[in-house]
């Protein structure tokens, strides 16, 4: 009896001892990361997502992404990853039935592996043309819409990964703003392609800036459509958009900066033009500010993209206020990164 009780209190005395030893838990190592964005340049289609096909964790998914739309940095798991980009069946859940949509999610338009390096932040522009038909098979009656049919053309959509490489910037950050643009017009064919275009910048009110020699704007002369090398541009340096108040053109103007791009082989006809409506806000001791054209050590990109393929499934429609036609071609600026941090 006693024995008995001896044996039953040293066994409760171990698991009490166990549990002292494992109440922290096991830490878990989080691996390498990159981190990775993606921009949305196909022209005949709506929505598409792009998945990591490999592993599950360190893989963040970017799921109905529209044409002209992008996604921010996220975090990715380093090394040799498995990507593919597939096209959505959201915009077409009103006019396809349940396996009309399955069909949809399953179909292909890119498949590649792509080496991720830790640190290190990357853009994946997908461009191109999926080539797919457009039907409505599984409209009831009375349905509108179109559905995408058949198998994309082989190499018509092709994702480009492309490591950004950013500016060092001070902190306090010097008087400048950082910008570079990408031409996503893409080469062919003809229903998307801008070509080789001049792109300028500028902080001036004109409708296109037409000189280098502008103290106030810069060039990009002859940048060639994505993939081409140079498709992608150096960041140059500029002063800070002034605020309306600051300005020297009169209040009413906006106080941001103008994008405008033109055909090389036809010098002084404007492509696409847009003024930028990233402002931005300064940062101070409380609270951190965002990018834009009136932050001082802000990191910006102009996308131009080519105009959406009439008679798609891509947006048709045209300029609303500040959002450009999507039957024309356009320019879009993004942050890159925000100003250094000015609160704790």
């Amino acid at each position: 009896m006693k024995l008995s009780r001896l044996a039953f209190l040293v066994a409760g005395a171990a698991v009490a001892a166990g549990c002292d030893v494992n109440a922290g838990g096991t830490p878990t190592v989080n691996p390498p990361a990159a981190y990775v964005r993606y921009v949305n340049a196909v022209s005949d289609l709506n929505a598409i997502d792009i998945r990591f096909v490999d592993v599950v964790e360190g893989s963040p998914n970017f799921t109905n992404i529209q044409f002209r739309q992008y996604t921010p940095y996220q975090a990715a798991t380093a090394g040799t990853r498995a990507l593919r980009a597939f096209v959505n069946p959201t915009p077409y859940a009103a006019v396809a039935t349940p396996t009309r949509q399955q069909l949809i999610a399953q179909t292909v338009l890119d498949d590649q592996s792509f080496t991720l390096t830790a640190g290190t932040y990357y853009t994946i522009y997908l461009v191109g043309q999926s080539g797919l038909a457009f039907s409505n098979p599984d409209v009831a009656t009375g349905g509108t819409g179109n559905v995408p049919n058949g198998t994309p053309t082989p190499g018509g959509v092709k994702m480009y990964l492309v490591a950004d490489a950013f500016p060092t910037i001070t902190n306090p950050p010097a008087a400048t703003v950082y910008v570079r643009s990408v031409n996503l017009g893409q080469a062919a064919p003809a229903t998307s392609a801008l070509g080789t275009q001049d792109i300028y910048v500028s902080r001036e009110t004109d409708a296109l800036l037409t000189s280098v020699a502008s103290p106030n704007g810069t060039l990009w002369a002859a940048v060639p459509p994505h993939p081409a090398a140079g498709s992608v541009t150096p960041y140059v340096a500029l002063a800070p958009r002034p605020t309306a108040a600051a300005a020297s053109a009169p209040a009413a103007q906006p106080s941001t900066y103008r994008w405008s791009t033109q055909a090389t082989a036809a010098p002084g006809v404007v492509v696409a033009q847009l003024q930028s409506y990233v402002i931005g806000l300064a940062g101070n001791t409380t609270s951190n500010g965002t990018g834009g054209a009136q932050v001082a050590g802000s990191i910006m990109t102009a996308l131009v993209y080519p105009r959406s393929v009439a008679g798609s499934a891509a947006p048709q429609s045209a300029a609303s206020g500040p959002v450009p036609a999507f039957t024309a071609p356009s320019v879009f600026v993004i942050v890159d990164r925000n100003p250094p941090r000015t609160a704790p």
